[in-house]
């Protein structure tokens, strides 16, 4: 999860890294980190350690998706149906 901060006391945007468990793929979900890139979309890069790449809409049974693999790196997140069997679409909470 993304939690920004955007008050007027705060120059820089709060954000950790939504990290991928399944498989070794080694990718996470990042966003913004500085004011000045606060509507930049979410991407998929190789996971630093700050903080999956898969986020759930319960409702909507969709998964936040992106491509794999270090042909991928700055691929657009898009809506995906969840498929349910693991792998790139497992989170931890």
């Amino acid at each position: 999860m993304c939690v920004c901060d955007d008050s007027l006391t705060t120059h820089v945007l709060l954000c950790v890294e939504v990290r991928n468990l399944g498989g070794s793929s080694n990718r996470c979900l990042d966003c913004a980190i500085s004011r000045h890139e606060k509507k930049k979309p979410l991407e998929l890069y190789g996971c630093h350690g700050a903080g999956g790449n898969q986020l759930r809409n319960q409702a909507a049974s969709f998964c936040a998706d992106s491509a794999i693999g270090d042909d991928n790196d700055g691929k657009p997140v898009i809506p995906y149906p969840c498929h349910e069997q693991g792998g790139n679409q497992v989170c931890q909470e």
